[in-house]
């Protein structure tokens, strides 16, 4: 008499997810250092579980994208109103380019932050070296900056970004949300993706 047992395999959960909004077909808000971003991520989530690009498709395609997000990252601008189609427990990492003030991230922060379980964590770069800007400074009569007294105003806004925005309150607003590209700062990513996954872990516990 043979008696065959049968194990039945248990699976843990499925690891937490991370996609990473890169813009990198626009003119503007683009990761320069992809390469080390997605290095850090998958150091900290897994490689099958973090992607990157743009979503594409339909809207009801772009929404099942987006639900099976546990932490979404992206430099501040429109892309992160998408997290409205994030799932109520998930995890929004916005970066604030160099120069950007607290306050131009506040509707973005009310968007992310919609639902009472969702956590929006804040990566404020410090480096003046983190942002690449396309300058396109003007006097005021309007008249484009040039020699001498462009370097003198690009000197101020790496020194001093409010100087910027104390001259002309519009030109500085449209010269940081449409900075060019953007050097995420590595070390300052990798602690709030550590907290993200730290977060959408709790979860299966």
């Amino acid at each position: 008499l043979s008696t065959t047992t049968t194990t039945t395999a248990t699976t843990g959960p499925p690891p937490p997810t991370l996609h990473v909004v890169t813009r990198l077909q626009a003119a503007s808000r683009r990761i320069l250092n992809l390469h080390q971003v997605m290095e850090t991520a998958s150091a900290i989530f897994t490689d099958q579980a973090v992607t990157y690009g743009d979503i594409q498709g339909t809207f009801a395609e772009q929404y099942a994208a987006f639900q099976n997000m546990d932490v979404l990252c992206a430099v501040h601008g429109t892309a992160l109103l998408n997290a409205l189609f994030l799932p109520q427990e998930a995890v929004v990492v916005m970066v604030m380019p160099y120069g950007t003030r607290g306050w131009m991230g506040r509707n973005m922060k009310r968007a992310a932050g919609l639902y009472e379980e969702r956590t929006v964590l804040v990566l404020e770069q410090k480096s003046s070296q983190s942002s690449l800007y396309n300058v396109n400074l003007v006097d005021d009569k309007g008249q484009a900056l040039v020699g001498e007294a462009l370097t003198k105003n690009l000197m101020e806004l790496v020194q001093d970004p409010d100087k910027v925005w104390e001259k002309n309150w519009m030109h500085g607003f449209a010269l940081f949300v449409n900075v060019e590209g953007v050097y995420v700062e590595i070390e300052a990513l990798a602690v709030l993706l550590r907290e993200g996954f730290r977060v959408v872990s709790g979860r299966y516990r």
